[in-house]
């Protein structure tokens, strides 16, 4: 806690004297007042008050050293001081990052995933707001975590606790509150738990310092106490010359309101409390009789390790570390509150210091109807959109109608449309769903589940199906039976047609419950849409929108692929290539608009997964030319228009296509067997594979995926707090991909330009086009450089071009492994910093010179009456690291070019005239070598510089001065070209 204990004293004494503040701070670091401290209070008489006195709420005062940490304000967690702002901003995400990182599990991961929300592309308020809900939710549901498992091995921890009882003490405590054992807390928790247990009891001056500091019962604070209250002075009551007779009504009073009993004892820890200047109110005398009960078990060894060990892991739980957990457990419970209290609102309020014994059951009613509400506002606002009642409203009311639609009738399909909307269809379920349960009647759900059992009742009713299926000369496949029994309750014709039509609106619904998740409904209300007016085609056409545009959900999909079968050691190269080969095909025909389905209906041949992927690679080969037809969904080629039965079954077939792409696994092919499973059709395999168990070693290989990410975020601890002041300044999200790209792009800027630049492990002809594609985007850099809107509008261009490159080499590349998809997300979340720096005139431009290409970072700072400045940097592969920093003056232009080379800046001297005589203007330019450049450094100087500006008054917010913005642009062009001719002309470099 010690550094959030100085935050807090800086917040208290910002305005004293500096002389006294810094021992002040020191002072209270160690837990120990000293003259420094009492003179930042304003002197030794307001700072311990030698007077007792009555309060107007009959409580017994005496002001005392008082932790300004607790004045009128409770003690906080991490994330509720994040939330206020006591912290800078860029420490403030680095410490919402360090309580992802400890309290983070694989399955937590595994639930948000379900939830549309993705550890890599998330940000960490997001990522917490999901899993405080999450973790609330297994408790709720009382599931087992103790055999998800953490990031370490039981050995790996025994070497860091050096106890195997100690180690599984821990893991126990950790895996039931749904945490990772990650190094960090087991250490922490380790070392916690030794300061417990080298606790002998708790002395009266221990206690008095407690009280006079108002500080909680936690390890850390009882530990420290124990060494830091030496110096307190412990006075008597029968030596303090206090006429306790005059103050008994009060006494008894506070006695009473503290729920104790009226004895001895209770009189006499009074009359203590109010001998040694404690404030005699009920919370105190409760407070120093718990303190006297937890001595006395610490000195008897009674004290419950286990309770102590769970304590520490819900302060983990709750963004505080294991020393932060109180050794206080004894709690007088309320049980009505344990009749109604659901462990998603207890965990909640807890957080929200809401006290269970203390607060009132209406009170605890009212709040347990606000917390989803309260999820959901954190959502939208963390998420960037108003978190208005309108939009709560209409996000609380949608994850209603999709979770009651779920349980509803499936038999309802037969009574609505196409054309009907959510809303509609929920509607007329809900009243399907009543008329069945005044009936006491069961039924199938509009949900479906792998190898569910419908009950005997549902069984015996439709026990013909298979009969009329066979009659009809169709599959007995789940989703006919399916359709066959929703046509036969409502009294439907069962023909082919009708039950195809009838699949098609089912499969519409499962996609749509699969859809809309949360992640999804949030981007819909941030659009402005209502999924309720929607009907399920129009919901599940923009929810593939949001999808596609978000671009992650493939790339994930397809990296997941990767590694479970780079975890699979059985299998050959040539094996491995061929899973790649089929997965890759697949996801082209689901993502060809169903354009191979239409040229096989119209082709006359069978619907199967063999006939599809030899359309699909008859296509690459021979360029056979099938289009799109809007009215169908589907394709056509130049022969006469498909039916409305094959429109219909077309779609159908399509989004079986989604389905089995959802469900794919290089396990479940093999088992399946490619003769097999080639000859299905788009919903046969589907159905094969939604119907097949994940083997141990699929879970296996699941659980290790996300144990991989996890390990990746837990590295994000250490990245120091100016990549996230970076990108706080740019207004980015802190995701862990975000995260990992501008620490990258602070420490080596040239990288990003050397993956998009390099050779490409593509076709021929897509290395031709994405060649042509780089060289157009060079060109359009060349001729923005003087114009702010044309530097954008190139940044956007060279994020899209970095976006196709990476969507061609994961379609495309023989070779490709996980850590290239991964490294290529980071590229281009790289491009697309650059294009949201690209609003704020900050640029990363591609440099050209001879056979490679560097990345230039420019930076436009515009001031008052047409000044600015210009901060340019750069790492060439042979000149190193070059940084410019110009002010554009009213009369003249002034300059500092500094390299990490000596060489470079030798050579940059001997042209310096040339530069200076381009500017057009007055220029007085130095150059300067130092062998420890750090672009980084000088990136961070930049930010702090224009933060100064602007508390000064001296930024210029206004960039519609032509004037100032040709002599800005005009310096950064002459500089970059200058460098570009020089190092393009001498090779030594």
């Amino acid at each position: 806690m010690q550094v959030e204990q100085k935050n807090i004293w800086e917040d208290v004494t910002r305005n004293a004297k500096r002389d006294n503040s810094n021992r002040a701070i020191a002072a209270y670091q160690a837990n120990m007042p000293d003259a420094g401290a009492v003179a930042a209070f304003g002197g030794q008489e307001a700072y311990v008050q030698q007077k007792t006195a009555v309060s107007e709420a009959g409580n017994i005062d005496m002001a005392t050293y008082s932790n300004p940490a607790k004045q009128g304000q409770e003690e906080k967690t991490v994330a509720e001081k994040i939330a206020g702002q006591e912290i800078s901003s860029g420490q403030a995400r680095s410490n919402e990052i360090a309580v992802v990182a400890n309290t983070t599990s694989t399955e937590d991961l595994k639930k948000m995933e379900e939830d549309g929300f993705s550890i890599s592309d998330a940000d960490s308020h997001t990522i917490i707001t999901v899993t405080d809900k999450i973790k609330a939710a297994l408790a709720k549901a009382g599931v087992d975590v103790s055999s998800m498992g953490g990031t370490l091995t039981k050995e790996q921890l025994e070497e860091i606790t050096g106890s195997p009882v100690v180690t599984q003490q821990i893991m126990d405590s950790l895996a039931a509150n749904d945490l990772p054992a990650t190094e960090e807390n087991v250490q922490d928790s380790a070392e916690a738990l030794a300061q417990a247990a080298s606790i002998p009891e708790i002395t009266k001056q221990a206690m008095s310092y407690l009280l006079k500091n108002d500080m909680e019962p936690t390890i850390r604070n009882l530990y420290l106490s124990n060494y830091s209250s030496s110096a307190e002075n412990i006075v008597e009551p029968e030596q303090s010359g206090i006429d306790f007779g005059s103050l008994m009504p009060q006494i008894r009073e506070i006695i009473a309101e503290a729920g104790l009993s009226d004895d001895e004892h209770a009189v006499d820890n009074s009359k203590w409390l109010v001998a040694n200047q404690i404030p005699l109110t009920p919370e105190n005398l409760q407070y120093l009789t718990d303190l006297q009960g937890l001595s006395d078990d610490l000195q008897t060894d009674h004290i419950d390790w286990d309770q102590i060990v769970d304590s520490m892991a819900k302060a983990i739980a709750a963004g505080k570390r294991p020393a932060d957990a109180s050794m206080i457990t004894a709690r007088r419970q309320m049980e009505e509150a344990r009749l109604v209290m659901t462990s998603e609102a207890s965990v909640a309020m807890e957080k929200a210091g809401v006290e269970m014994d203390l607060t009132p059951l209406a009170d605890l009613v009212e709040d347990l109807k606000s917390q989803e509400r309260e999820y959901y506002k954190d959502l939208l606002a963390g998420a960037g959109v108003e978190p208005s009642e309108k939009n709560v409203d209409l996000m609380a009311e949608t994850m209603d109608v999709f979770a009651e639609l779920k349980q509803q009738p499936a038999y309802v399909i037969g009574q609505v449309d196409a054309d009907d909307s959510v809303q509609e269809i929920h509607d007329a379920g809900a009243q399907m769903q009543r008329a069945f349960a005044q009936a006491n009647e069961s039924y199938e759900t509009l949900m479906t589940a792998p190898r569910s059992d419908m009950g005997d009742s549902i069984t015996k009713a439709f026990s013909n199906v298979d009969d009329i299926l066979q009659d009809l000369q169709l599959d007995t496949s789940e989703t006919n039976r399916r359709a066959v029994r929703i046509l036969a309750y409502n009294n439907t014709e069962i023909t082919p047609e009708n039950i195809m039509e009838v699949k098609a609106l089912d499969e519409q619904m499962q996609h749509a419950f699969s859809n809309m998740k949360p992640a999804v409904t949030l981007e819909m209300i941030r659009r402005g849409e209502n999924p309720l007016d929607m009907t399920m085609e129009q919901l599940n056409q923009a929810a593939q929108e949001i999808q596609q545009e978000n671009g992650t959900q493939e790339q994930e999909r397809f990296s997941k692929y990767l590694w479970k079968l780079e975890q699979n050691h059985e299998i050959s190269e040539e094996e491995r290539s061929s899973y790649i080969g089929i997965y890759r095909l697949i996801a082209q025909v689901e993502k060809g608009d169903g354009a191979a389905l239409g040229f096989l209906m119209n082709q006359g041949s069978d619907v199967t997964m063999r006939n599809l992927l030899h359309a699909v690679r008859s296509e690459k080969k021979s360029g056979l030319d099938y289009q799109v037809d809007d009215d169908f969904d589907g394709v056509d080629s130049t022969a006469e228009g498909p039916k409305i039965d094959e429109q219909i079954s077309a779609a159908f077939q399509q989004n079986c296509l989604r389905d089995v792409m959802e469900h794919i696994s290089p396990e479940k092919l093999s088992r399946l067997g490619e003769e097999k499973w080639q000859n299905m059709s788009p919903e046969q395999l589907a159905e094969a594979l939604r119907q097949m168990d994940e083997s141990v070693g699929e879970q296996e290989a699941e659980k290790s995926y996300r144990q991989e990410q996890l390990a990746q975020y837990q590295q994000l601890a250490e990245t120091p707090e100016d990549v996230y002041t970076y990108l706080e300044r740019y207004d980015i999200p802190n995701s862990m991909i975000n995260v990992m790209a501008a620490s990258e792009m602070l420490r080596k800027p040239n990288r990003m330009m050397e993956r998009l630049f390099q050779q490409d492990h593509v076709s021929k002809d897509s290395m031709t086009e994405i060649a042509e594609m780089k060289e157009q985007v060079l060109e359009q850099f060349s001729k923005a450089l003087e114009n702010p809107s044309d530097l954008a509008d190139a940044m956007e261009t060279l994020a899209d071009v970095a976006e196709h490159v990476m969507d061609t080499m994961i379609v495309e590349d023989p070779d490709v492994r996980t850590i290239d998809i991964r490294e290529m997300r980071q590229m281009t979340a790289q491009f697309q910093i650059g294009a949201k720096q690209s609003q704020e005139e900050c640029y990363v431009i591609p440099m050209q010179t001879g056979d490679s290409v560097t990345g230039v970072s420019l930076k436009i700072v515009r001031g008052k009456k047409k000044k600015g400045l210009v901060d340019i940097f750069l790492d060439g592969e042979k000149a190193g690291k070059i940084t410019a920093s110009f002010q554009v003056k009213s009369d003249r232009i002034s300059g500092t070019i500094v390299t990490g080379s000596e060489e470079t800046a030798k050579q940059i001297e001997e042209h310096l005239q040339e530069m200076q005589d381009a500017m057009q203007e007055p220029a007085d330019i130095h150059v300067a070598y130092t062998p420890d450049l750090s672009l980084s450094q000088f990136e961070m100087s930049g930010i702090r510089r224009e933060s100064e500006m602007k508390e000064q008054g001296e930024l210029e917010e206004d960039r519609s001065n032509q004037v100032q913005t040709t002599r800005l642009y005009h310096t950064a062009e002459v500089f970059i070209n200058s460098i570009k001719s020089l190092l393009t002309k001498t090779k030594d470099l």
